[in-house]
């Protein structure tokens, strides 16, 4: 898999009242999918409800801190306006550098997606949405899931 990056003077342009992105997967077959996001959930545009945030929270942090400590944080968090703000960081400092506890989360919900990145396992992964194809790897690849598990 080749990665190229290229601007878009269009984004540029918009940033940074708009954060805009456009993917392009052409196969070997000399296929070609095209999606462009104007916008993020949780972005200025499109704010995160509450509740999203502490999904996404979960997702992200479930690996460097056990139910109890995230628990914890978002307790810290939703009480920052009436409580010391060392409550939220000797909290933070409780966290794991290194992924130690096992992932059960569902993750962000998202029908097809491609790891990018380092291909370690922190890498980055691209959301493609139900209008396109699964992608299809070369021999030794594998499909990931919408959740964050191999298969």
């Amino acid at each position: 898999m080749r990665v190229e990056i290229r601007p878009d003077e269009r984004f540029s342009a918009r940033y940074p009242h708009e954060l805009s992105a456009r993917v392009t997967i052409r196969t070997k077959d000399q296929r070609v999918f095209v999606k462009e996001q104007n916008g993020y959930e949780g972005g200025l545009t499109n704010p995160m409800c509450w509740e999203r945030t502490v999904d996404k929270f979960h997702w992200l942090a479930e690996a460097f801190a056990d139910e109890e400590l995230r628990g914890g944080i978002i307790g810290a968090v939703e009480r920052l306006d009436t409580s010391e703000l060392s409550d939220l960081t000797d909290l933070l400092a409780q966290v794991q550098p290194i992924a130690m506890f096992p992932i059960a989360h569902p993750g962000i919900q998202c029908p097809f997606v491609l790891p990018c990145g380092s291909g370690n396992g922190n890498g980055h992964f691209l959301c493609l949405g139900p209008e396109f194809e699964p992608p299809r790897f070369s021999t030794g690849g594998q499909r990931l899931t919408g959740q964050r598990s191999w298969v």
